[in-house]
């Protein structure tokens, strides 16, 4: 499947990104009412317990912003448990579960430090 393609603005920002972060995004041009939603791996720390998270974020020409994360845990765990009392299941396999956990902004505050420093060099 070939790379997508971007306006100029959204590839400077893709770029400024993975300057930033040290991941490339594949912005999704067909959800959200702005520019498009994409994702970054996060590690997140909830209930003193680290997970690795695919955090959402809307691009908008106004701002970016954090939508929720995806969070991946094996079934019947202690790591389940936890994430069990602050986040919704929204599917089960054999082996793992998802779950989908809306977060608040100072969760993942030094990203999107980054992602809204390259938003304004792009977008203003």
């Amino acid at each position: 499947m070939p790379e997508p393609t971007y306006d100029d603005r959204l590839e400077q920002f893709r770029e400024l990104v993975e300057e930033k972060t040290g991941q490339e995004i594949y912005p999704d041009t067909g959800v959200g009412d702005g520019i498009g939603w994409f994702m970054l791996d996060i590690s997140l720390e909830l209930n003193g317990k680290a997970f690795d998270a695919d955090v959402d974020f809307d691009l908008s020409e106004d701002e970016v912003e954090p939508l929720y994360a995806e969070i991946y845990v094996e079934r019947e765990s202690k790591r389940e448990e936890t994430l069990s009392k602050l986040a919704t299941r929204i599917d089960l396999d054999d082996n793992k579960a998802l779950y989908e956990y809306y977060l608040d902004e100072d969760e993942v505050e030094d990203i999107i430090a980054d992602l809204r420093e390259a938003h304004a060099e792009v977008y203003g």
